[in-house]
């Protein structure tokens, strides 16, 4: 972790800006912890959204249920919780592509995709840049990465995700991460640690409920603009 926040910093310090991309396979958490560590180093961090697959047509069934053609669970939490925080809305993959070809001084990349993501143009634009990777998959880039971090998959975690219709719904951990995995709050805590920045409150259980954090800045960045009358943390009632 400390060779992280060294190669982040030492970009800051050189002039150049860091870039984080942020997945839409991971939660609001993940992308709020993440966010904010990053701009404790690089106020003025490149935030973008890795890419959003798109397969086939979206269906909608009898009762208005519909199956979106979008195969990433949180593309619009990731989006609310980075504008919430920044100000602005991050730049969509094509748009973070073109803005770090030769003018950042770091990279890092999160992904959690169950396939390759990584596009020619993308691994062309990181070039010889340092890079940070949080994955669960090796790509393109892992032989030029500076660093890699093995993350832990979606059922190897807790957090929130945002559907197409602006609801919340929580998921829980069902599975212990492999090894040396970890879940990225975890990973963001071990960041955290060498630049003071608060480390995230654990999801706990009381009794048979499971309750999640009530940091109130992820409460108002989650909250912004959302449909007010769903509720923030739903209960989640363990088996």
């Amino acid at each position: 972790m400390t060779e992280t926040n060294r190669l982040a910093t030492a970009a800051v310090e050189s002039g150049d800006r860091f870039a984080v991309l942020i997945s839409p396979m991971l939660s609001s958490e993940d992308a709020f912890h993440l966010a904010r560590w990053a701009r404790t180093i690089d106020p003025d961090t490149v935030f973008g959204v890795g890419p959003v697959p798109v397969h086939g047509e979206a269906k909608t069934f009898p009762g208005g249920y519909t199956i979106c053609n979008e195969k990433a669970p949180n593309a619009r939490g990731v989006r609310r919780v980075l504008t919430a925080l920044c100000g602005t809305a991050p730049l969509e993959f094509d748009e973070f592509t073109s803005a770090i070809e030769g003018s950042v001084g770091c990279v890092l990349t999160t992904g959690n995709y169950p396939s390759s993501w990584v596009s020619e143009r993308f691994a062309d634009a990181v070039g010889h840049t340092p890079l940070v990777m949080i994955d669960t998959m090796p790509n393109q880039l892992s032989e030029r990465a500076s660093v890699i971090l093995p993350s832990a998959t979606w059922l190897e975690k807790s957090g929130t995700f945002e559907n197409v219709s602006g609801g919340f719904k929580a998921s829980i951990e069902r599975s212990r991460p492999w090894i040396s995995a970890r879940t990225n709050p975890r990973s963001h805590s071990s960041f955290s640690r060498f630049v003071k920045v608060s480390a995230p409150s654990p999801l706990t259980r009381q009794g048979h409920e499971w309750k999640w954090p009530q940091s109130p800045a992820l409460v108002a960045s989650l909250t912004r603009n959302s449909p007010p009358r769903r509720p923030l943390w739903p209960r989640v009632t363990s088996n």
